[in-house]
């Protein structure tokens, strides 16, 4: 394999905390350390920036000009003055910046997709739709990372098998193996004999803590009852007038960003996913991995990645009814949480694994970098 440097450019539309973020940069430490990493967020914003490896030429840069009719153009002259080896651009929000390197004639290209917008929870918008089909195909590669986003390239963008590929998201499991309740506890100031249920992602409109807060209004409030949502975002203050509007003041306990969430799930006896569209979610294979029982809605690769339960698991997106009555069972059942805990851990060790991830993409970016 050559030393010579080989220099990638991430293009994000933000680098605040978030699943595509946080695989990233985990990632980055994990492949060549003769490649290097410019990092670019266009809304300025890098929450995420000390989850990067320290062990790795990696650094922020300042985003293009991003106004005006001649922005596209601008765009273009930034990334070719930049000399990337490997441009990597991330969802909807860097679609203007591939459109532009494709432009510029600038290659390789490699666009991820791992999920949509709150606009497109329930379907894509027809002018998306067709900027994808357009410029998706005539890249020199799309990642997916789900079976609905695979099928949706296949299918609706028309990309060809050749330039497709399907790199499920992966964790190390021994990170989450061995959580020590009692100081998890402890540390967020939980009760230690409470029943603590858990919600982990960023505050945005696609994750619907509404629903999850009027589900959680709706539950037996006894015994101790709690509720943890762990994440920073715009609907926090929005989030917390609710919870007191709701009644919930001193049972629901907004953390902000955890950084090592393995220490959380420690503290948790269930996982609620309330979200409006997911695709493969971390958090998931996170709690699948620390053996949390996930309740959630019926959403993305949930329903696949999740083992069948003998009580339903899976509920209709904005119900709360619903969302409640699958939580139910769980809180006065032990041995139902046991079990169904065990089920997405063995679920977890025999389907993603993080070296199988690791080396499908360095395997990827070896191939587009000619390295």
């Amino acid at each position: 394999m050559s030393a010579e440097p080989r220099r990638i450019l991430h293009v994000f539309s933000t680098f605040d905390p978030g699943g595509p973020q946080l695989r990233q940069a985990h990632l980055i430490g994990k492949l060549p350390a003769h490649w290097s990493h410019e990092i670019l967020a266009l809304d300025g914003r890098v929450g995420a920036k000390d989850s990067l490896p320290s062990d790795r030429d990696c650094h922020l840069v300042d985003a293009p000009p991003s106004k005006g009719c001649f922005a596209l153009g601008e765009r273009g002259r930034w990334l070719a003055e930049r000399k990337p080896d490997l441009i990597i651009s991330y969802n909807w929000g860097a679609f203007d910046m591939i459109a532009a390197a494709r432009i510029k004639g600038l290659r390789p290209i490699l666009h991820v997709v791992d999920g949509f917008r709150p606009d497109e929870a329930e379907k894509q918008l027809a002018r998306r739709r067709l900027a994808r089909r357009v410029l998706y195909p005539r890249l020199d590669g799309v990642v997916v990372i789900s079976e609905q986003l695979r099928s949706l390239a296949e299918q609706s963008w028309r990309v060809p098998s050749s330039r497709l590929h399907f790199i499920q998201n992966g964790i190390d499991l021994s990170r989450f193996a061995h959580g020590d309740r009692a100081s998890a506890r402890s540390r967020w100031k939980l009760p230690a004999q409470a029943l603590v249920l858990g919600a982990v992602g960023g505050l945005r409109p696609v994750k619907d803590h509404d629903t999850l807060l009027r589900a959680f209004a709706a539950l037996d409030p006894s015994p101790d009852l709690r509720l943890v949502i762990a994440g920073e975002g715009a609907l926090r203050q929005e989030l917390e007038d609710l919870s007191q509007s709701l009644g919930l003041a001193g049972r629901v306990h907004f953390l902000g960003h955890v950084e090592e969430t393995s220490e959380l799930y420690a503290a948790l006896d269930l996982l609620v996913f309330s979200s409006l569209s997911e695709q493969m979610p971390i958090t998931a294979l996170e709690a699948m991995a620390s053996s949390l029982p996930i309740v959630a809605t019926a959403v993305g690769d949930l329903p696949r990645m999740l083992p069948t339960a003998k009580v339903g698991i899976l509920a209709p997106r904005q119900d709360p009814e619903a969302l409640a009555a699958r939580i139910q069972p769980f809180l006065g059942s032990p041995d139902l949480r046991k079990r169904t805990g065990l089920a997405n851990l063995s679920r977890c060790r025999k389907s993603y694994s993080e070296q199988v991830m690791i080396e499908s993409w360095q395997e990827l970016l070896s191939e587009l970098l000619k390295d």
